[in-house]
């Protein structure tokens, strides 16, 4: 992240020699270092929350082994046992949650649940061959350097890697099993073998890994050509020969596993072999330098590159084991106190003619930040991120248009939360069909294999997304919030406090020159067409009310007369079908659709006894917002007369007073009034106007107050949460649950549902798009003229655009 003013100063004030040295180890001691290198890892290990594939199936509890990663980094585990609690984490001596967790590195990667779980025998084992080798090629890509996954046909062409070795190699892994049922799955507890017998499982600790259910794996067979139904001879678990003088021994099975593992483990961490400790130092050089002393870090077989410098390359591996004792904070701080790493990134013209690739270093490699840097950045400057460590996944926003991709999206992303969305990127829920596409755009790794490197590109949509996109406005909206709070209303004051958050340096006279300029310009530009705009809205010019629209962000139901109803034989509906997610509403009675009714646009015709019943709930949080677009037809009657949109009522299952339902009914003083939940109800403030018209009906449950509003005007407002709701009771339309009474009467033309609440601009939006769709007035009170600070701030968030998506920002310096 951008250092902060203060730890600029503190360094520019410390003359010691020792400085650098200093905030090194401060930033190998901060928490959020292995968050940032532990990014790194979880490239390699191909990690994502869900099993990729069509149907993509979330991992539960994959984060965490992510949180391990973290964890481990942050406590600078040794590397040997780093990479030993990931092979074999249950076969350790003193084997721990912890190092069970650990083994969630042969889970993570991307598998075929639908094929996997097939009832076909032949899909099932081929799913299984495909799993073992994604385990063989991950283990030896991430901890050798070596492509073993292309022995599995056929001898490697190129590395001296046979078939039998592949097949050895799986023989290895070949015990290994995971529960296919979700049940199971999650009731597995995170312990030792050791450990789980009379254990009270429910009220254990819970990972996602797989496990060793009998100590005698099944035989493995050298496949002929790879297919699972051509096995060839037997083999045993051994390690590539090639490698070795001597076969290394493999433990004898104990009464829980096979020992398998840890006994490659164990050769993999040998000093016997060659690849373990050159393969990660290349890595870590890697990712200061961009690129390795091997500039091909999985593979440094006759295919991959030969390292620039042999010799460094040597040394390094000698040290982190023999001196650093496997410490990759040790490993950081010798990298980066040397004499290369402070290179300056000027190229000498001489040099680089001949070395154009600058392979031998003579001026520091010009990179640019990864995603999750960049974003982490943005949120930093802003003053919005989250530093939270650890913990189940976030959900950042995704665009409703890239919702309704692939398989189910919608169905598994979370309503956006900012406060949780502002977490390290790291966080963030990673679905292998849907990348979130501020990652994609800007070169995320891809999660169905080990990913040693990101690529960089350069391409126009990274430009639309950091200057358009609804991410980078957003931050530069709080970011231009926090430079006011924290520099007051004086524009230089304010130029220099942003500079100085985001580039740790104040502008130049010719930017602060520049833009003042444009400050002050765009300010008087602003007000003078907010006068224009203000003039044409109060003299009512049509034009000037925008048509709006819905937000589909937390959009669970969306009921359109217009669209998705399904009639009967008899002309009547039978289905309602919601135009975003799956809810379908099933017909009760005998409802009609209406083709000209509200605003010359269809509608539901409820008469007193017709009713719809949904398939699965549309609110899963106790924070909502229900918009319906009506007619009701029960103006007037008894006090009590009670007619319901929607709600999930159910007095036999306990569900009454703590429900859910939006409807009207009776006032004392005649006509109607609104209900929103018991807690929320008679209150003579609800009163709807002129009920009969057509009229759109809003509740909002926020995390503070509850809301209603009739056609945009706020009719009452509850200063308090609602008591909170049970949710798992079915959901009606148009009857107040399971009550053969308080039927809706009249016409229902649009009914949307959002498992948030909606914010004060998303509500006037759909508003306006509503009431002009409807030809339905909205009384929202109208808005204040732009003043001279909000055009001010206007001016200022495009300024704090810009610094974000200045080079200077975006580059390492």
């Amino acid at each position: 992240l951008p250092p902060t003013p203060e730890m600029v100063d503190g360094f520019v004030a410390d003359g010691a020699p020792a400085a650098f040295a200093r905030v090194i180890d401060r930033l190998l001691a901060n928490p959020h270092y292995g968050e940032r290198w532990g990014r790194h890892w979880l490239d390699l290990v191909r990690y994502a929350d869900t099993n990729g594939y069509e149907v993509d199936g979330v991992k539960p509890l994959a984060w965490k082994y992510r949180d391990w990663v973290i964890g481990a980094l942050n406590s600078d585990r040794p590397y040997d046992r780093f990479v030993t609690e990931q092979l074999a984490g249950d076969e350790i001596a003193g084997a721990t949650t912890e190092s069970i967790l650990a083994t969630g590195f042969h889970r993570v990667g991307p598998w075929d649940a639908e094929r996997g779980a097939s009832v076909q025998k032949s899909e099932v084992i081929a799913e299984l061959f495909n799993e073992l080798d994604d385990m063989v090629s991950t283990t030896s890509q991430v901890f050798l350097g070596l492509t073993m996954g292309c022995a599995r046909c056929h001898d490697h062409k190129f590395d001296p890697l046979t078939a039998r070795d592949y097949y050895s190699m799986v023989a290895v892994f070949r015990g290994l099993k995971r529960e296919h049922k979700g049940r199971a799955e999650l009731a597995r507890a995170a312990l030792p073998p050791v450990q789980l017998a009379g254990k009270d499982l429910k009220s254990q600790p819970q990972g996602y890994f797989f496990f060793e259910p009998s100590p005698t794996p099944p035989v493995t067979h050298l496949l002929k050509r790879g297919n699972p139904n051509q096995p060839g001879v037997e083999v045993s678990a051994a390690v590539p020969a090639a490698l070795v003088e001597k076969q290394p021994a493999f433990e004898a099975a104990d009464k829980f596993t096979s020992r398998r593992r840890i006994s490659l483990a164990r050769w993999i961490m040998s000093e016997d072999n060659p690849l373990t400790r050159r393969v990660i130092v290349n890595r870590v050089w890697q990712y200061h330098f961009g690129t390795g002393l091997v500039r091909t870090a999985n593979d440094f077989g006759v295919r991959g590159s030969l390292p620039t410098h042999p010799e460094l390359l040597d040394w390094l591996a000698g040290w982190f084991g023999n001196e650093a004792g496997y410490s990759l904070k040790k490993l950081h701080r010798l990298i980066m106190t040397s004499r290369t790493y402070a290179t300056s990134k000027r190229a000498i013209p001489a040099n680089v003619e001949k070395d154009v690739d600058n392979l031998m270093l003579s001026h520091f490699p010009v990179r640019r930040l990864e995603v999750e840097a960049i974003r982490d950045s943005m949120l930093a400057v802003s003053g919005r991120l989250n530093d939270r460590l650890y913990g189940a996944p976030m959900y950042p926003f995704i665009p409703k248009d890239a919702l309704r991709s692939g398989y189910n999206p919608a169905g598994v992303w979370k309503p956006f939360n900012e406060t949780e969305a502002s977490r390290r990127t790291v966080y963030s829920f990673l679905k292998r069909t849907l990348v979130i596409p501020f990652l994609e755009t800007l070169d995320f790794c891809d999660t169905a294999r080990s990913a040693d490197r990101r690529e960089v590109t350069t391409v126009a949509p990274q430009a639309l997304e950091l200057f358009n996109g609804e991410f980078v406005n957003r931050q530069s909206r709080h970011f231009a919030d926090r430079i006011i709070a924290e520099a007051g209303p004086v524009l230089g004051d304010q130029l220099d406090h942003g500079f100085r958050l985001a580039l740790g340096r104040k502008p130049t006279r010719g930017e602060r020159a520049s833009l003042l300029g444009f400050l002050s310009n765009e300010s008087l530009l602003l007000l003078g067409e907010d006068h224009r705009r203000f003039e044409r809205e109060t003299n009512g010019d049509p034009a000037a009310e925008l048509a709006g629209e819905i937000t589909e962000t937390g959009l669970t139901l969306w009921l359109d007369a217009a669209n998705g109803v399904a009639l009967n034989n008899q002309r009547q509906v039978s289905r309602w079908t919601s135009r975003v997610g799956s809810l379908v509403a099933t017909a009760h009675g005998d409802p009609l659709v209406t083709a000209r009714a509200i605003g010359n646009r269809p509608a539901i015709n409820f008469e007193g006894k017709d009713w719809f019943s949904l398939d699965k709930s549309p609110v899963t949080s106790q924070q909502f917002t229900i918009i319906a677009v009506v007619t009701d037809r029960g103006a007037g009657g008894q006090r009590g007369s009670h007619r319901n949109v929607i709600g999930n009522w159910d007095g036999g299952r306990g569900n009454s007073t703590t429900s859910i339902f939006l409807g009207t009914t009776a006032g004392s003083k005649g006509g109607r009034a609104i209900r929103l939940t018991d807690a929320f109800s008679h209150r003579e403030k609800l009163a709807v106007t002129k009920p009969v018209s057509p009229f759109v009906l809003t509740g909002v449950a926020e995390a503070a107050n509850v809301r209603v509003f009739q056609n945009g005007q706020l009719l009452d407002e509850l200063k308090s949460p609602l008591p909170a709701r049970k949710l798992d009771t079915n959901w009606t339309i148009g009857r107040q649950g399971t009550l053969d009474s308080e039927y809706w009467n009249g016409l229902m033309a649009e009914l949307l549902v959002w498992n948030r609440a909606l914010t004060e601009a998303e509500l006037a939006s759909a508003w306006r798009h509503l009431g002009s769709k409807y030809k339905v007035v909205n009384h929202r009170k109208p808005r204040e003229p732009l003043t001279v600070a909000a055009a001010r701030r206007q001016a200022l968030i495009q300024v704090c655009r810009v610094i974000l998506n200045l080079n200077e920002f975006v580059y390492t310096d």
